[in-house]
């Protein structure tokens, strides 16, 4: 076929994962969702995972998390995401505003 099946195939077995607790592996895992091509109904299970790592404690998963999140999202999930969005943009952590600020332009996109 296309390669369609195959990407929903990748992109499922990838959420899994989310489970692990290596933080190079999580970081590597948010880029991988990044670029597999992704329905928006499959996208609604990324993002719990994605807006978890977002807001946890772990500042190593953060940006990663943001910039997937923003690639991954569709129109009608943008209200459902706006609320961890906007915690970011006030994050202590500098890094993770900045790439929100900069992610901006990608949400103005859809």
């Amino acid at each position: 076929g296309d390669g369609t099946t195959e990407a929903r195939e990748a992109f499922f077995a990838t959420t899994r994962l989310f489970q692990s607790k290596d933080v190079t592996l999580r970081r590597m895992l948010h880029l991988v969702i990044k670029e597999l091509p992704t329905a928006p109904d499959d996208a609604i299970i990324a993002t719990s995972s994605l807006t978890k790592d977002m807001t946890g404690k772990e500042d190593g998963y953060r940006a990663t998390a943001i910039r997937s999140l923003c690639k991954i999202t569709d129109i009608t999930m943008l209200t459902a995401i706006e609320r961890y969005l906007k915690q970011a943009l006030v994050d202590k952590n500098l890094l993770s505003a900045r790439l929100l600020l900069c992610q901006h332009y990608t949400l103005e996109k859809i």
